[in-house]
């Protein structure tokens, strides 16, 4: 039998005997497999990973060859399969330890209300599985930012779990050492003081406990220039006037189901500083087109205020532009969320009115963030909106969400060119942008400044390190070739988006299709109208829906404009929907129409 561990340095064994892997390359390659586990891990991830800072213009081969001494080293050559595009490691729950604990701590969670005893024997033998920090000597930047951000979150939410059902169990002696050590390594996380000072008040000491919270004042206001939340002044007066409860109630621990931030997070300072500047609104919506880097912006957002909001911090994919679910239903949506706090599923209401309801009450008094990301409408979001003002609700959505009363609205434009070449820089190199700047600016001017075409060509092009920026741009130069270049593993420009496509109604479809055939920078109602063959106020209208759906750019008063790279996505949704006869007669209608 083959087990692995990636909580703390990277492990391999088989049968109880350890693997030595000592090549660095090799470590990584595991890694980047282990982390997807019984997942098809494309080639250019691999490569991407394995080789930072440029592949080898043989990459693949080499590739290949790294697969091959790992099969040999771990001494079974059907662990590692090969599939087109890719390599998958097949591993049980019980041989890989991120996997074992992911299933201890759901399992605990669910047992925290009914079994405290039971669930606190699964915390411990989750968190026992913690070696130190994950990947601690994996050479590799980006694997680790993928993965330690959310597994050290997930093990610190555990910790504070299982330490509020030993407080509730009446163990306060035997929980305040390891309180003292986490206080000490996580300064910031205020749930570990607060726990401390109800174990100190508990075993009669109540002036430690207040210099806890005085301990905790300094270090907030030195490092983040805050004070402590209002839930810890209420239970320092508490120790004060020695009304803290024998036995505290059950904490769900800190619930946070944030993706990992990316390391490599470029610009968006004047956008940040416009969704966060003074505002009633606890609701900030995000829109803007496919690609443009709305989740990733959000996300980088709400990992800088984390720290504001103690109580949890939640992320749920809506689905509304999915290739592999359906828009989440809101009743859906609320019993994920709920389960996130912590409630049990027995506890959670058939209808959606009784779970709306709730989720209310389960974050009434609480300072929650929540990431609703991709959103379809109003609709599917309004259930969801907490009823405290002291939470802030982060919606992204391809679609402006003008019906969502009281939110305060940003609409993401594309990456200034600086920002650009920071984050294309960031991802190729220095050297080679410094060898072809001119051919740098013109590859990022192909890529229309989109985040989603950059981050691809930047891929591709750290994992050819034979290929030059030139080339790059050569085989971008093509109209035909463009969309079938700006692919990589799972990432693609032209079904991101196919996927806005198919959420419009027929007549949207259309006009988008045959507002690609028409050569001019911009256009008007007018010249749309005539491009469909309809009246004036249908084609304004069907173009505003464009516009809502960011499909389309309005650039004046009943001026419009295509994305470069959305114009040459409905052009070949044209040419291969549309009869040649049905094009040519749109053109010929659109030439007749222009003034002169």
């Amino acid at each position: 039998m083959t087990g692995f561990g990636l909580l703390g340095p990277l492990r391999a064994e088989r049968d109880g005997a350890e693997i030595a892997i000592g090549a660095a390359k090799l470590r990584v390659l595991l890694c980047a497999l282990l982390v997807e586990p019984n997942r098809v891990v494309s080639l250019d991830e691999l490569c991407a990973r394995v080789w930072e800072t440029g592949a080898p213009g043989l990459a693949r081969s080499t590739l290949q060859s790294y697969v091959m001494r790992l099969r040999r080293l771990l001494g079974a050559d059907e662990l590692i399969e090969t599939h087109p595009g890719g390599y998958l490691i097949r591993v049980a729950e019980d041989e890989l330890d991120i996997v074992a604990f992911g299933r201890l701590v759901d399992r605990g969670t669910r047992l925290a209300s009914d079994e405290p005893e039971m669930a606190v024997a699964l915390l411990r033998e989750a968190l026992a599985l913690w070696r130190g920090e994950p990947l601690a000597d994996v050479p590799s930047e980006g694997l680790r930012a993928m993965v330690v951000p959310a597994l050290t979150e997930r093990y610190l939410t555990a910790t504070e779990q299982c330490v509020e059902l030993e407080l509730r169990l009446d163990r306060p002696g035997t929980v305040l050492p390891e309180l003292a050590e986490l206080t000490a390594r996580y300064p910031l996380r205020e749930r570990f003081w607060a726990q401390r000072m109800r174990a100190l008040h508990a075993i009669g000491r109540p002036d430690e406990a207040l210099d806890c919270y005085r301990e905790l004042s300094r270090i907030l206001a030195d490092e983040l220039g805050t004070t402590p939340t209002e839930r810890l002044h209420q239970l320092r007066e508490a120790v004060v006037a020695g009304t803290v409860p024998a036995e505290a109630p059950v904490s769900r621990g800190t619930p946070n189901s944030l993706p990992a931030d990316k390391v490599d997070f470029t610009g968006r300072t004047h956008e940040r500083d416009v969704l966060l500047d003074i505002d009633p609104s606890p609701v900030r919506v995000i829109d803007g087109m496919a690609g443009i880097g709305k989740t990733t912006f959000a996300v980088h957002v709400a990992h800088e205020l984390n720290a504001a909001y103690p109580d949890a911090a939640l992320f749920i994919d809506l689905h509304a532009h999915s290739d592999r679910y359906p828009p989440m239903a809101p009743a859906d949506a609320l019993d994920a969320l709920l389960r996130m706090l912590g409630v049990p599923s027995q506890q959670i209401p058939e209808s959606l009115d009784e779970r709306a309801a709730r989720w209310r009450a389960e974050l009434a008094g609480r300072k929650a963030l929540l990431v609703l990301d991709n959103a379809s409408e109003a609709a599917q979001v309004r259930p969801l909106l907490p009823g405290s003002p002291d939470c802030l609700v982060l919606i992204t959505s391809r679609r402006r969400l003008a019906a969502l009363d009281g939110a305060k609205g940003l609409s993401l434009d594309t990456l200034p060119p600086e920002d650009a070449l920071t984050l294309f820089t960031g991802m190729v190199g220095a050297e080679r942008v410094r060898a072809e700047p001119e051919a740098t600016g013109e590859l990022l001017g192909r890529c229309g400044y989109l985040p989603l075409a950059i981050r691809i060509v930047g891929a591709r092009l750290r994992a050819r390190s034979s290929w030059s920026i030139v080339d790059m741009l050569g085989r971008l130069a093509d109209r035909p070739r463009r969309s079938g270049e700006l692919v990589t593993g799972d990432r693609s420009v032209s079904a991101a988006f196919a996927l806005s496509y198919r959420q419009l109604a027929e007549p949207e479809r259309r006009l988008f299709r045959l507002l690609g055939l028409y050569p001019g920078p911009d256009l008007d109602g007018r010249l749309a109208a005539a491009l469909a063959g309809v009246d004036l106020d249908t084609a304004e209208a069907t173009l505003e829906g464009l516009v809502d759906a960011h499909l389309l750019e309005p650039v004046g008063p009943d001026r419009y404009r295509f994305h470069d790279l959305l114009r040459d996505h409905a052009r070949e949704l044209a040419e291969r929907t549309d009869s040649a006869a049905e094009r040519i007669a749109a053109i010929n209608r659109a030439v007749r129409a222009e003034p002169g």
